[in-house]
């Protein structure tokens, strides 16, 4: 029987000081679902900041972890619709990138 995969993305804007922390407490709880498949879509809305190079460095540790790189500034929205017609999961869900959704 194959797994369901779940998909959650996350679209930002210079976030260099949150992309370690939440691929890493991500993929914790991910990984340790058994029964699921996923993967962790981050959509980059052109951080001119090292936000890019931070995650391509999380992507080597697991490649559970997608990245879209938007070509220019398209905005929070056009970046979450970006991931969802990117995304291969059976649902997908958004989430910010500090963790601070409920």
């Amino acid at each position: 029987m194959n797994k369901k995969k779940l998909s959650v993305i996350l679209s930002f804007y210079n976030e260099q000081e949150n992309i370690k922390n939440s691929a890493e407490k991500l993929s914790l709880v991910l990984d340790s679902i058994t029964d699921i498949d996923y993967e962790i879509i981050y959509v980059n809305d052109c951080s001119t900041d090292n936000s890019l190079n931070l995650l391509k460095e999380e992507n080597l540790k697991n490649h559970n972890i997608k990245i879209i790189n938007l070509s220019r500034r398209f905005g929070h929205m056009a970046g979450i619709m970006a991931g969802l017609r990117n995304c291969r999961g059976d649902a997908a869900g958004y989430i910010d990138i500090d963790l601070q959704d409920p």
